[in-house]
């Protein structure tokens, strides 16, 4: 039966805990004893990550701006204001902003694009877009102090 690659990982990570703690690790004999292909083994031993957990590359926001990001809509949302995809622009423009001006750099901050902005929705599942409903007509003029008097 064909092993799945987190197992094979998972052997991987003890094989490189056993050459930490030998004095001369043999990295062809561990890769036999833990049964994972020898090149594999020397790859992670230098610092490579997996192919299975690669880190982006072209990421605008770091983890701390994106988490900041999501707790400024999670606030929204529990005041029960609605976070339109523009205010998400504009919040992570500003803390885009913010970062480059800490950094004491002489160009222009990065910003985001509306399309950015979409697809940040969409990698926060826990985050979507909902279509309001009208307010009825006679509903909106309840709420005007002219027609409630008269």
């Amino acid at each position: 039966m064909p092993v799945s690659s987190s197992e094979i990982e998972d052997r991987i990570q003890l094989a490189c805990k056993k050459l930490l703690k030998s004095d001369r690790p043999n990295i062809a004999a561990t890769a036999c004893e833990f049964d994972v292909s020898e090149s594999r083994l020397q790859a992670r031993w230098k610092g490579c990550p997996a192919k299975s957990e690669p880190t982006p590359t072209n990421r605008k926001l770091t983890d701390d701006e994106e988490l900041v990001v999501c707790l400024y809509l999670k606030h929204l949302d529990e005041i029960g204001t609605s976070a339109r995809l523009s205010i998400i622009s504009s919040c992570t423009n500003v803390i885009l902003q913010a970062s480059h001006l800490s950094n004491e750099s002489i160009s222009l901050p990065p910003t985001v694009s509306s399309a950015w902005t979409s697809h940040f929705v969409g990698w926060h599942p826990k985050f979507h877009i909902k279509k309001q409903k009208t307010l009825d007509h006679d509903r909106k003029n309840a709420h005007n102090p002219d027609d409630i008097l008269d």
